[in-house]
């Protein structure tokens, strides 16, 4: 940074400029790898309080100070993020155990048992800790639950809880339960756009953009619904994440956001209404003999969220065309996305997505970008997002099929959410992914 900072023996709090650091942030000039501190001279130890902190006054705090006084499309932006942040609920429910009182245990749970289900509710207090909220347009929001236990793999969705009316979290800070509402009752609406979940996934990420925005907008924030796309499989499995109770601050829950405020007059209310939570699943067949949650995950495909049709949309970047002669599209456990790795942040400077097709061996391969915030489809070819679907084509290095965003182009990728599917063509047959990961991108 360019100057150095004493402390002497009464220093409380060292405070650093990094002003041009976080200009260059925000340009697009440097990468946000955050900071190192490191001693010049002195014997001594100096100890700061970390993010882990207890107190939340105690924790390290980015301060930014932003001119507003040009007026341009964006006058004042910033970005939220919970870790610093002191209101928050989390707990999960059972239809049958509605009484439940869940909120106290150190972890969140969606899947099923033998008869049940579990679907996790949490909720954020915006309102007290970002009352600017309601004068701001949300760029990207992410919702972040580092995961304790695995399970198989599922399609997941983050949804907006909306009802019934009355419903509330009890207030303990720590400790909620929905004590006593019946899970049939409970209305959700909205849902992120689906987390295909694979048992290496260290953390899940949704894109809660929308959730997000239909708060500023001045929806009542009851906080989200964490559930597993239906039908669920008939498998006694279920995912265990951290939750608020976790004492390392790292592993709860988090939620992350980017804004844009004008500080004019609150936004108008307008969003989907609410409608029943997912259905209940019988418990006719259910094997009793699978894994528990302390088992090591399977890594079983159940690929519920796969279609089977064949996609409408006709790829206007593959290296071959669709091939004729078959009316289906076989779903394929051998074609994997492997980089980036999915749920985890992507700078976009590194915007290369690689893929394996194990023995298919095809003759091309096409890897189809999704954008969550608007379901447009990435177009290399044209440099751009495009509404109708597009395939752009891969390569074939080292036995890896690889797509590469390069240049200007990555800027477009800047604070966005993808979903990456891998499609393949041999002779007159075509492959499509079992697994869709979901990626964001900073």
């Amino acid at each position: 940074l360019g100057a150095n900072y004493p402390i002497t023996a009464g220093t409380t709090t060292l405070t650093i400029d990094v002003t041009s650091d976080v200009q260059g942030f925000l340009n697009g000039t440097l990468t946000n790898n955050g900071w190192t501190l490191r001693a010049q001279t002195g014997s001594n130890t100096v100890v700061f309080h970390s993010s882990e902190a207890v107190n939340v006054s105690d924790r390290p705090t980015l301060t930014v100070t932003y001119n507003t006084s040009t007026s341009t499309l964006r006058p004042a932006a910033g970005a939220y993020s919970s870790d610093v942040a002191g209101s928050f609920e989390d707990t999960f429910v059972q239809p049958g155990a509605p009484s439940a009182a869940n909120g106290g245990l150190d972890y969140i749970r969606v899947g099923r048992s033998a008869s049940d289900r579990y679907d996790t509710l949490l909720r954020f207090n915006l309102g007290a800790d970002f009352p600017a909220i309601s004068r701001s347009t949300i760029v990207s929001a992410q919702l972040i639950l580092p995961v304790k236990v695995g399970g198989v793999d599922r399609t997941l969705h983050a949804g907006r809880v909306c009802g019934p009316a009355g419903l509330s979290i009890n207030g303990a800070v720590t400790n909620a339960t929905y004590a006593g509402i019946p899970y049939a009752a409970l209305q959700s609406v909205q849902a992120s756009p689906p987390l295909n979940y694979t048992g290496a996934m260290s953390e899940l990420t949704f894109d809660v953009t929308a959730i997000v925005q239909s708060w500023a907008n001045g929806e009542a924030n009851l906080g989200f619904h964490i559930y597993q796309q239906s039908p669920i499989p008939a498998v006694i499995d279920w995912i265990d994440m951290y939750s608020f109770n976790e004492p390392l601050n790292t592993n709860r829950p988090r939620l992350v956001f980017e804004y844009v405020s004008d500080g004019g007059a609150a936004n108008p209310t307008s969003s989907p209404a609410c409608q029943q939570a997912t259905p209940t699943p019988t418990s006719t067949s259910v094997p009793t003999s699978t894994n528990t949650p302390t088992s090591t995950p399977t890594g079983t495909q159940t690929a519920t969220n796969t279609p089977t049709n064949t996609p409408t949309g006709t790829p206007t970047n593959t290296a071959t065309a669709t091939p004729t002669g078959t009316a289906t599209v076989i779903t394929s456990a051998q074609l994997v996305v492997e980089t980036p790795p999915a749920g985890q942040m992507v700078p976009r400077s590194r915007l290369t997505f690689t893929g394996a097709a194990g023995s298919i061996a095809p003759d091309s391969v096409a890897f189809v970008i999704q954008r969550a915030s608007d379901d447009k489809y990435w177009d290399g070819a044209a440099g751009g997002w495009a509404a109708a679907e597009v395939a752009n084509a891969a390569t074939l290095a080292d036995g890896k099929w690889q797509y590469e965003v390069t240049g200007e182009d990555r800027r477009l990728f800047v604070n966005t959410g993808v979903t990456v599917e891998m499609r393949a063509v041999k002779g007159s047959q075509a492959y499509r992914a079992g697994v869709i990961p979901a990626l964001p991108i900073r």
